[in-house]
């Protein structure tokens, strides 16, 4: 799933090096923040979500602009403010699946279901305009798997409040993507 975050990477970096020209970022405490904010777009450019160094150095970043991000509300910005979202969206997906859900994954993945297999709600992207648009409402259709399997089997195996993480990660993804339009999910 963390290849389709990619896409947001060059606009955090344009935004991070437009915002250092900004008066309000003036000062150690938010150049170094922003320094943060940077050093993850290259982390989840490089990010493998089953290198658990990698995960790990996300997640000492992820909790250093926490701490710091307050030292930016300055950039008001509509574009920097969705940047700073989508970036704690990517460190809650960073927790999530490199934390409390790996053991739920691989009890889920040894049971080798159909649903995990078929499951697949960000497809890869096709040239193909018309194919893509089939390709992606099948996906939307079936966002958590065919008639919702995934809730089953993640509820059935890890619990309910496994599925919440689970599913309240994938929408926000699905959100920052902007993926698949829900009436109400």
């Amino acid at each position: 799933m963390c290849r389709h975050l990619a896409v947001f990477i060059p606009i955090l970096m344009f935004l991070t090096a437009t915002c250092e020209d900004s008066d309000c970022t003036k000062g150690p405490e938010p150049t170094k923040c922003l320094e943060v904010l940077k050093q993850i777009a290259i982390n989840s450019k490089e990010f493998d979500i089953s290198n658990k160094t990698s995960a790990k150095t996300v997640i000492e970043n992820c909790e250093k602009f926490n701490h710091c991000h307050h030292t930016l509300d300055c950039l008001t910005e509509e574009k920097f403010v969705y940047v700073v979202n989508v970036t704690f969206m990517f460190c809650d997906y960073v927790q999530f699946f490199s934390g409390p859900f790996v053991p739920c994954q691989t009890t889920i993945e040894a049971k080798v279901s159909e649903c995990n297999k078929n499951w697949n709600p960000f497809p890869k992207e096709t040239p193909d305009q018309e194919k893509m648009a089939e390709v992606r409402k099948t996906a939307c259709d079936n966002f958590f798997g065919k008639d919702n399997c995934m809730q089953k089997e993640i509820t059935e195996i890890c619990g309910a409040e496994m599925w919440n993480g689970f599913r309240k990660i994938l929408l926000a993804l699905n959100t920052a993507l902007g993926a698949c339009k829900f009436q109400d999910h």
